[in-house]
């Protein structure tokens, strides 16, 4: 997050608890705190993005919450905007796109509270031979149909 400020809530919920609260396996810690699978914090998988890691990371976005199999939610600063990455359908030698999903950090915790909040997801447009950003729909019915 290079030059960002927390939107209200997240620098409201990060005064409360660093992480480990929230959907998928939490939101992560920023400096100590709750981490990933890999015992990274927030500011740990920023430090890496100089280092050649996370390819392709816009400008601005905080490492928000891991849901498991390498899948992360990023919040971008200050507008609240919620991005998805999702590396598990790209080939290893491709980039994997960061992706804007329908949600802003508020509507984002609301549907996590409802229940309605599922992790991001690439969906394949053969067409063009690309990856994007599945809808909230797509998302839910491609993980429905995985029940």
């Amino acid at each position: 997050m290079v030059g960002g400020v927390l939107p209200e809530l997240l620098r409201d919920l990060y005064a409360v608890a660093n992480g480990g609260f929230g959907p998928g396996c939490g939101l992560l810690g920023l400096s100590g705190g709750f981490t990933d699978d890999m015992q990274r914090t927030a500011i740990d998988i920023l430090a890496e993005v100089p280092k050649g890691f996370w390819p392709g990371m816009p400008t601005g976005l905080l490492p928000l919450c891991h849901w498991g199999c390498a899948i992360y939610s990023f919040a971008h600063c200050p507008s609240g905007r919620i991005y998805g990455w999702d590396p598990n359908p790209v080939d290893p030698d491709d980039e994997v796109p960061f992706f804007e999903q329908e949600y802003g950090i508020d509507t984002w915790m609301v549907s996590w509270l409802e229940g309605t909040l599922r992790q991001p997801l690439l969906a394949y447009e053969p067409e063009t031979r690309t990856y994007r950003g599945a809808t909230i729909e797509e998302t839910q019915r491609a993980l429905d149909l995985g029940n």
